[in-house]
């Protein structure tokens, strides 16, 4: 029964990592994407958040979308998956070396995190550039 559970918990594991692994390249890779005609999740959220049809023209928008909306999310989401990932780890049992799990976890963790620093030091730019040219 021990095993079972361990078991039960690596597939947990593994699927909060992929869910967090999926999300990240399609953080990453939405423009194309988007482009390519590919409704990922990060796209549909994007499109739905747009409210209209999309529109090649209009990609500076949808990127304005992305970095204001859609990325804090997508990243919260990220995060909500490696704590689950972790915790699942944490909860094996059978297994007493779980470095190799953590290495593949962690960096979907620092991937999202750094977006989100990335964006805020972006946006903070922005903020003072529109600032100075006020």
């Amino acid at each position: 029964m021990y095993r079972l559970f361990g078991l039960l918990n690596l597939d947990k594991a593994f699927q909060h990592y992929l869910s967090a692994k999926q999300l990240n390249d399609d953080a990453h890779d939405w423009q194309k994407d988007l482009t390519n005609g590919h409704a990922t999740s990060v796209v549909t959220r994007i499109l739905a958040s747009y409210g209209q049809a999309y529109n090649p023209s209009e990609m500076q928008k949808l990127q304005k979308i992305f970095w204001h909306e859609v990325i804090v999310d997508v990243c919260k989401e990220i995060n909500d998956h490696i704590i689950k990932a972790r915790a699942a780890i944490r909860d094996f049992g059978p297994i007493d070396n779980v470095d190799f799990f953590t290495k593949l976890i962690e960096p979907q963790a620092a991937s999202a995190e750094k977006a989100l620093f990335e964006r805020e030091q972006s946006l903070a730019f922005l903020t003072t550039f529109t600032d100075k040219k006020s």
